[in-house]
């Protein structure tokens, strides 16, 4: 798997989640010059408004197609979502328009639910540019109580503001939709470069001899994703969604929830093509059926949501969701949509991990189109994900930022699908997602496949303290006594990893009853006093004595998997084989090269361990060479092993010379 950098924030929550759904229909009148309504302000409602600044979509009351660009069937229509602003917040809003960077920025996207082959997807298929707000008319929409602000460039204090699909299809006072930061709202400024296909043109909203078609900036969607022959049965959810720089300057004082309540939802049928190409949205009557300060994801009340916030207080907010359906024939089909609702870091790959024995078919990818080439922006890859599977995750990914910065990464206002069938049902796992513009990760609580087949004891390698992970084969070379009579300092307990969750025969957690210890000598082995479960796979098991100097111990597990699968007892493999069931384990003071026997080669492994010059095998260099076992490699330690070589100091005995009574089990 990639690495993973630890940290941000994640919090599962139900995707399940309704919004509210109140409001008042204002009445309106036709205002010709940019066709939406005049200010008529409505009674007041019973909000309690947040503090400092804070803007919500408080309705979305239309969606309907205003170009064509292609053949019918084949080409794609531009589409417009009529959106209602309201300040929720405590503040009036600004509202300047451009050149002035104190206005919000609005995006629009639509969205297909519908079943394929027995499983639910959820998928974006239109984005727009974002428009730039320029003025208010203020209303009551929310019915939050307005109070008018002096002019049209604020909004006052709970008063709604209406952009309507003529205002919103409008394709100039548009601009690209990554010259801003989405969480600061953020974007350069300038002056106007005059008239040029658009009245006017600034550095974030630039239209010099652009060639607008019917589709041009608008929210573009394919036909055949709107086609009802071709997605019979399919839901589509219209979405609104503002960004605004005094939001993020209010929010070290007033707290950072008003970053992420500027997102809301309506569902719409689709009907068509006509015999001209056209396709007709229809809403229900609005604002009511407005699911406010949620994104549309949440209309997916099948599947589950992680949180994700790698730099919460300076950048934003993605989410992943899933479902695993079961398809009834041994596989299940699984499912996972990655939102970034206004992370400026981006997501450019995302990675499942897959337990041993899994097969993995039909695995896909889907994301919304990016708008082509256009003078004065920059072009975005749609270029698909690649598929990896690996040998122990499958990986889907876009190229590095430091290979392609335009990359096909998960940006502000975007969706994206990755997908699978596996022969394994789920369990909890902690999937990676990528930041693509840090090159960094964070671990994502989600599900994947289980394993397939019995558990396995997992055996410790270079690198992998023993304390942390044991292995086979182990000989413990450090000081065993502190006295120099008792032998009291050898292993008295160790972590055994398995490599799927584990549980107890009975089938509750693992316990002292589900391993057995013997040894190669005569005398009696150990008992087990405690049994701490770390983890689903790990457990650490503490002896009642340290296991007994120069022979074998071996501890047995005897579990199954948390689909009751038992553990495989093969029985004694031989020396050097490590076993699926079983750790053997010796202790042999001054034995620094675990080969069975004390020798003046061991002095020499030591000094090449403390120098670095050399590794062991398995576990670390403080396994062999920390003595006084207090976790520090000192040159203090080489004293204790020179004592042990000879017989003096804390030492029981002189170990040169010595070796382990049995060959390994």
């Amino acid at each position: 798997m990639r690495h993973t950098f630890t940290g941000g924030v994640f919090m599962a929550v139900a995707s399940a989640l309704l919004g509210t759904m109140g409001g008042l229909t204002p009445v309106i009148a036709a205002n010709p010059v940019d066709d939406r309504p005049d200010a008529e302000v409505q009674p007041a409602g019973g909000n309690v408004p947040t503090t400092g600044a804070d803007v919500i979509v408080g309705s979305i009351s239309g969606v309907r197609q205003f170009g064509r660009a292609g053949d019918i069937g084949s080409g794609k229509v531009g589409v417009s979502v009529a959106t209602t602003s309201c300040n929720k917040g405590s503040v009036i809003l600004k509202w300047n328009r451009l050149p002035a960077t104190t206005h919000p920025l609005i995006a629009q996207h639509l969205y297909r639910m519908r079943d394929v082959d027995g499983s639910t997807r959820f998928e974006q298929v239109g984005i727009s540019w974002i428009k730039h707000g320029f003025s208010t008319i203020q209303l009551d929409v929310c019915g939050f109580g307005c109070t008018l602000a002096p002019t049209n460039q604020e909004l006052g204090v709970g008063c709604s503001d209406p952009y309507t699909l003529s205002t919103n299809a409008i394709q100039c006072g548009v601009g690209p939709r990554n010259i801003f930061h989405p969480f600061k709202g953020t974007f350069p400024t300038g002056p106007d470069t005059g008239f040029n296909v658009c009245g006017q043109n600034f550095p974030s909203s630039n239209h010099v001899n652009h060639v607008h078609d019917g589709v041009s900036h608008r929210m573009q969607v394919r036909d055949q994703d709107l086609d009802a022959t071709a997605n019979a049965g399919a839901r589509y959810f219209a979405e609104g969604h503002y960004v605004m720089a005094q939001e993020y300057d209010d929010a070290a004082l007033n707290g950072f929830e008003a970053l992420f309540n500027n997102v809301s939802y309506t569902e719409a049928t689709v009907t068509g093509p006509d015999v001209d190409g056209k396709f007709t949205f229809t809403t229900l009557t609005l604002p009511a059926t407005t699911i406010r300060e949620q994104p549309a994801l949440n209309a997916w009340t099948s599947a589950t949501q992680t949180i994700v916030e790698p730099d919460s207080g300076n950048d934003g907010r993605a989410i992943l969701a899933h479902q695993v359906t079961d398809l009834g024939d041994g596989t299940w089909h699984y499912e996972y949509a990655l939102y970034n609702q206004n992370l400026d870091l981006a997501i450019g790959y995302f990675e499942v991990p897959l337990a041993p024995g899994v097969t993995v078919t039909n695995a896909g990818f889907h994301a919304p189109d990016q708008h082509g080439p256009e003078l004065h922006a920059d072009t975005m890859s749609n270029e698909p994900w690649s598929i990896a599977e690996l040998s122990d995750s499958i990986l889907f990914s876009t190229d590095d930022f430091a290979a392609d910065p335009l990359a096909n990464a998960v940006r502000f206002g975007t969706l994206y699908n990755v997908r699978f069938d596996a022969d394994s049902p789920p369990r909890p796992v902690n999937a990676v997602m990528g930041l693509f513009k840090t090159g960094e990760s964070v671990e994502v609580a989600t599900l994947g496949p289980s394993p397939v087949g019995p558990p396995e004891i997992v055996h410790g390698q270079s690198g992998v303290s023993f304390g942390n992970h044991a292995f086979s084969g182990y000989v413990d070379p450090r000081r065993e006594s502190t006295d120099g009579e008792t032998p009291n300092l050898g292993i008295a307990e160790m972590v055994i990893k398995f490599d799927r969750p584990v549980r107890a025969v009975d089938g509750g957690p693992v316990h002292a009853g589900s391993f057995i210890v013997r040894e190669t000598g005569m005398g009696p082995p150990p008992g087990i006093t405690d049994v701490i479960v770390l983890d689903p796979q790990t457990a650490r098991v503490t002896l009642s004595r340290p296991i007994t100097l120069r022979e074998w111990t071996t501890i047995e597990a005897d579990v199954e998997s948390d689909t009751g699968e038992p553990i495989e007892n093969l029985g004694d493999l031989g020396p050097g084989m490590d076993e699926a069931d079983r750790i053997d384990v010796a202790a042999l003071p001054c034995d620094t090269d675990g080969n069975g026997a004390v020798q003046p080669l061991d002095m020499i492994r030591f000094r090449q361990y403390f120098a670095g010059t050399t590794a062991p095998a398995r576990g670390v260099p403080s396994d062999y060479i920390d003595t006084d076992r207090n976790s520090l490699v000192q040159p203090v330690d080489l004293i204790g092993f020179r004592q042990g070589l000879a017989g003096t100091g804390n030492a029981t005995t002189a170990w040169l010379t010595k070796s382990v009574n049995h060959s390994r089990p």
